[in-house]
């Protein structure tokens, strides 16, 4: 099903409210614009702000380094009326649903915007990156697992590159569980890390074979090419730098955290152009004009968040640098405005 698109939505709430500002000029509507304290968060405040200053927009400030607490607390108070979070993140912390393995992306987005109408906010358009856990393989181990000690069977079912999470859990049922892997500490003991994973998939990594660590460890050892497998989050610019191989989470085991944008009612009734502007930009990523999921959407749409990342966290670009490089590429928003 394709999604509801936001602007009926926002039609159909400017009706309700009876707003009588509709001409209000674009230079007097005050927007302000909350972020997270981390790379990715901090280029979507940029993102918003030039989408908008490209829609005429004037009065535009970003806030970020916000914790997600933080953030949502700011809209709800209405010290920020315009922000992006993740979809699960908004169904299942800020509005107590239930996260469940095989929920999809479109249920939880269309029931967290339905939910959300009546907190006061309006939902707009989404990506596909779904930021969230993953599990992931060094470039050698994809190609060529056979050749790693560990490996003494690869199964028939394993077509390479390993880039799966069925065919991971083929070579892990078919060698033992002895493959070596690295994970973070609370991946290990969420009930939706890896244990989540293990049920879901039917494998087991043994106890011999797993090394927990602190944040960010996993990465620096697959880096350093010291594990053939570790856990990543999945938009992480660490893999475009290292080429590593994510697993497709094929059964869906972790719920939807999808890239969104959403807005205080206040705000769209005051100006529409809003909504208009903010859905432009997120049409240029994949997964932004209202395709139906796929796993090959959400691979397309990681891989363009992970390279906007990668600008920041590795080649140092500011994150206004990165954003307005990614938008010059894109027809829906006009910068030269």
């Amino acid at each position: 099903m394709k999604r509801v698109c936001v602007g009926v939505v926002a039609l159909a709430l400017l009706f309700v409210l009876g707003s009588t500002s509709l001409q209000a000029q674009q230079d007097d509507v005050d927007i302000n614009v909350v972020a997270k304290n981390f790379t990715e968060e901090f280029i979507m405040g940029q993102l918003q702000k030039l989408a908008l200053q490209a829609a005429g927009f004037s009065n535009v400030s970003v806030t970020d380094g916000l914790s997600s607490t933080a953030l949502r607390d700011a809209m709800e108070s209405g010290d920020g009326n315009l922000a992006m979070d993740y979809t699960g993140t908004t169904f299942g912390t800020h509005l107590g649903l239930e996260l469940k393995p095989g929920l999809s992306p479109d249920f939880v987005y269309q029931k967290m915007a339905q939910v959300d109408l009546a907190n006061g906010f309006v939902t707009l358009d989404r990506s596909e990156g779904h930021n969230t856990f993953a599990m992931a393989a060094t470039a050698n181990f994809a190609q060529n697992p056979g050749d790693f000690d560990s490996v003494n069977t690869v199964p028939d079912e394993v077509e390479l590159p390993v880039d799966t999470m069925p065919e991971l859990a083929a070579l892990y049922n078919a060698n033992d569980g002895s493959i070596p892997a690295i994970i973070d500490l609370e991946f290990a003991e969420r009930d939706d890390g890896l244990k989540l994973l293990q049920r879901v998939y039917e494998f087991e990594i043994s106890d011999d074979a797993l090394t927990k660590a602190s944040v960010g460890k996993s990465l620096q050892a697959l880096a350093n090419n010291e594990f053939p497998v570790g856990m990543v989050f999945a938009t992480d610019p660490a893999i475009a730098e290292n080429n590593f191989t994510t697993m497709a989470d094929t059964s869906r085991a972790f719920p939807p955290f999808d890239q969104y944008a959403y807005a205080s009612s206040e705000l769209i009734a005051e100006a529409p152009g809003v909504a208009t502007a903010i859905n432009n930009m997120i049409s240029c990523f994949p997964g932004g004009i209202g395709e139906d999921w796929s796993i090959e959407l959400r691979n397309e749409s990681q891989t363009v968040w992970r390279n906007l990342n990668a600008q920041v966290a590795v080649e140092d670009k500011s994150p206004e640098e990165a954003a307005r490089s990614f938008l010059e590429d894109c027809d829906a928003v006009d910068l030269s405005s």
